[in-house]
């Protein structure tokens, strides 16, 4: 879903981004070429993963604006030197009752003014949706699609202002969720 990328992303200007959960490095691909002074750090639990996303970043030239560690960001002592964060259809990889704790660590590596996003299937969809609600409830240290209002309101208890959500699929739960890390600070576009 690049089109939620491209909605944080502002396209001139020094960015950091923290993608969490950054797979293969597609979207840090995305980010990156939108803006060329873009710099990344990608997190990824699967060590196999975190090593083939830095193949992928060396292939597309990026290696030396974005790096990629095989970490748990849960275990990353939190540094507020990032301007945007992202967690691309992975929240139903953290337990419910864990998200706004995972939410409010997460807002600690973000500068003032910082934004999340966070794209996700969400609860009560099509069948496709709902098999994986019910992979992600069975998972053992998962927890099931979020519902729209349960994420908004677990963004808001982990303390960031502005929530927003945006169906990027129409006709579908595919849902952008996008949350500035402190009222009243200067926003990023």
């Amino acid at each position: 879903m690049y089109e939620a990328v491209d909605a944080v992303i502002p396209p001139a200007g020094a960015v950091r981004l923290l993608e969490i959960g950054c797979g293969s490095g597609t979207y840090i691909r995305r980010a990156a070429t939108l803006n060329p002074q873009l710099s990344a750090l990608g997190l990824e639990l699967q060590p196999l993963v975190a090593e083939q996303a830095r193949a992928n970043l060396r292939a597309w030239g990026l290696a030396d604006r974005a790096t990629i560690e095989a970490a748990d960001v849960r275990a990353c002592p939190a540094n507020p030197s990032f301007d945007v964060a992202t967690l691309h259809n992975n929240i139903y990889y953290f337990p419910v009752a864990e998200r706004p704790q995972l939410l409010a660590h997460v807002r600690g590596f973000l500068r003032p003014g910082g934004r999340l996003l966070i794209t996700t299937a969400c609860h009560g969809g099509p069948p496709e949706a709902d098999m994986l609600n019910v992979w992600a409830a069975l998972t053992d240290g998962c927890g099931q699609l979020p519902a729209v209002g349960e994420l908004e309101q677990q963004l808001r208890a982990a303390g960031y202002a502005s929530v927003r959500s945006r169906r990027l699929v129409p006709r579908q739960v595919y849902y952008a969720f996008v949350a500035d890390s402190a009222a009243g600070m200067t926003k990023i576009a």
